[in-house]
């Protein structure tokens, strides 16, 4: 091009501009291919370094390896923090909590038992069994939920320039995807009791250390985590179980009496409430608007042990209080939601959650509240076939309708 350029009006070729240009081009293509090598081989020591391993048996003895080499069949491990594998069904032992955002949204952990299935990419957040490889790869759960993605590969301009509509995740995307407690709505049953005093009791219930995300939700209410344990002193810890559904601690004041604090689903610390008839109506009363607002309710209360043994069945207990927990959303997800709508683009809502809960986060994120269970999208008409949404609309028209859908995975 320079050639060309300088050759106009019969000039000769300005070749000092030509070998310069060349030798910049070249410079510049060399400097790009060995970073852009640096890069990629740095990439890829990172992956490798990031993969994720499994203890599996192999020959009777156990090993650690790369969970890629997994097959059906094989028996792993799974402890606390491990990011599971493959698909699995647990074997003999103690249930296990797991978190399954990633797969559904749901935010909080959830209980796994001896023969139930555990899916690839879920995390292990309380517990240790073994467990039966059934399947890995694009056979497990996410792997087939993957493959009937189709992907498609624009750049960010075209990809911009073309979208009328934007459909987004909700839980890490929109919100925080950590609980936290609502304090402008915490409600008492106990005239005795205030929201400090709720609050700190259900930290005594809660560990300070490997935490699930109720008990980070709850000690992080507090100044800091470490006053869930100031002027107390530990004597035994109950851990959350299936049966109780509840945690609770035996402690001892500074005083030297001996207390007990408890926390769980409300209908079991109720249960528990030597003052039940009274309150029951209003417990109800509060857990059915936590529940309008998808807002999950954790019940919270008291005793005290005067025979100042850990196993004794102690005095009456005493329901202080209910504490909402939501998963938050993000503090900039208000404002580019809005910022999309002004440029005309209709944001909606894909969750794995629940309808209620999708249904509060479009509220307070301003996405609107028209909402509907994934089901809603597909149902047979009166005939008994044909692919009809909700009300007998087309299931199109029903998506560009729609603020969201819930119950998706």
């Amino acid at each position: 091009m320079a050639l060309v350029l300088d050759n106009g009006d019969n000039r000769p070729p300005d070749w000092q501009d030509f070998i310069g240009i060349v030798c910049l081009l070249f410079i510049n293509a060399t400097v790009s291919y060995i970073e852009e090598t640096n890069a990629g081989e740095a990439a890829d020591a990172l992956m490798q370094a990031l993969a994720p391993k499994s203890k599996v048996l192999r020959d009777g003895i156990y090993a650690e390896t790369d969970a890629s080499i997994l097959v059906p069949g094989d028996i792993i491990t799974i402890r606390l923090g491990d990011i599971i594998p493959a698909d699995a069904r647990l074997l003999e032992g103690d249930p296990l909590l797991v978190d399954q955002s990633s797969l559904t949204g749901e935010s909080v952990a959830v209980t796994k038992r001896p023969g139930e299935a555990v899916y690839s990419g879920s995390i292990c957040k309380q517990g240790e069994i073994e467990a039966l490889v059934i399947a890995t790869g694009i056979h497990t759960f996410f792997g087939k939920a993957a493959h009937l993605v189709d992907t498609t590969h624009h750049t960010a301009i075209e990809e911009m320039a073309g979208m009328d509509i934007l459909c987004s995740d909700k839980t890490g995307t929109l919100t925080l995807n950590r609980l936290t407690v609502d304090r402008a709505i915490i409600e008492l049953t106990s005239a005795t009791a205030d929201k400090d005093m709720l609050i700190l009791t259900a930290s005594h219930a809660s560990r300070i250390e490997n935490q699930d995300p109720i008990d980070l939700a709850i000690c992080s209410m507090l100044p800091s985590i470490q006053d869930a344990r100031k002027g107390i002193k530990e004597v035994h810890f109950l851990p959350f179980n299936p049966t109780d559904k509840r945690t609770a601690m035996t402690y001892i004041t500074s005083d030297g009496n001996m207390h007990r604090a408890t926390k769980g689903a409300p209908e079991q610390i109720l249960a528990l409430a030597a003052n039940r008839q009274a309150i029951e109506t209003k417990v109800h009363e509060i857990i059915n608007k936590y529940a309008e607002h998808g807002l999950r309710s954790l019940g919270v209360a008291y005793q005290e042990v005067p025979e100042q043994k850990k196993d004794s069945p102690g005095g009456p207990w005493e329901m202080l209080g209910l504490l909402p927990l939501f998963d938050p959303p993000r503090h900039d997800t208000c404002d580019t939601v809005h910022r999309a709508l002004e440029l005309g683009v209709s944001v909606k809502m894909i969750t794995g959650d629940q309808l209620a809960i999708a249904k509060e986060t479009g509220r307070r994120l301003g996405m609107g509240t028209n909402m509907y269970p994934s089901t809603a999208l597909f149902s047979k008409d009166k005939d008994g076939h044909g692919d009809l949404g909700i009300a007998g609309m087309d299931p199109h028209d029903l998506i560009e309708q729609a603020d969201g859908f819930a119950g998706e995975i």
